[in-house]
């Protein structure tokens, strides 16, 4: 027997996929992003002409960011559902990638970008929303070179945590 719909529960639920989907790019823990995706799950990111099967996206999220530190942070959502099983999400989102000094394959050493994110998600099983489609569209892009870098950054190592 399941649990009667709880809007309250869905969206608690779909907030903690969405963390996980964030915490996972910083961590690059490629296989926990890969198990936040429905079967046939598409990503739309603004350099793509076409939607990406995930795993071709988490392929791309992993080379892109090797050897750089990412934050992201999604917030404000707002929710449509669509039955009890798909939801639509609407996020505001900010990121920022870090490129370590002397990356000869950077052509910045920072990128700070802001926008929003609209995903589709759906119940896979109780209790559990995964991401049928990611569609991030990013509003404003600030790239800084080398010279624009800071004399001096303080760096605090600290091991990532996935949410």
């Amino acid at each position: 027997m399941s649990a009667p719909f709880s809007r309250a529960l869905a969206i608690e639920t779909i907030e903690r996929t969405m963390s996980r989907y964030l915490s996972c790019i910083d961590a690059k823990d490629w296989d926990g992003l890969a198990g936040l995706f429905a079967s046939g799950a598409t990503v739309s990111l603004p350099h793509y002409e076409t939607p990406r099967s995930a795993p071709e996206a988490i392929a791309g999220f992993r080379r892109s960011t090797a050897g750089a530190t990412t934050v992201h942070a999604a917030f404000t959502p707002t929710f449509e559902f669509q039955g009890e099983s798909r939801a639509l999400g609407r996020w505001r989102c900010a990121y920022r990638v870090y490129r370590p000094a002397g990356d000869s394959n950077a052509e910045y050493s920072m990128v700070d970008a802001v926008g929003r994110y609209e995903n589709d998600y759906e119940l896979i099983e109780e209790g559990t929303w995964s991401i049928r489609a990611i569609r991030l569209h990013v509003e404003r892009t600030s790239y800084w070179d080398r010279v624009d870098r800071v004399a001096h950054d303080a760096i605090v190592p600290a091991e990532p945590t996935v949410l």
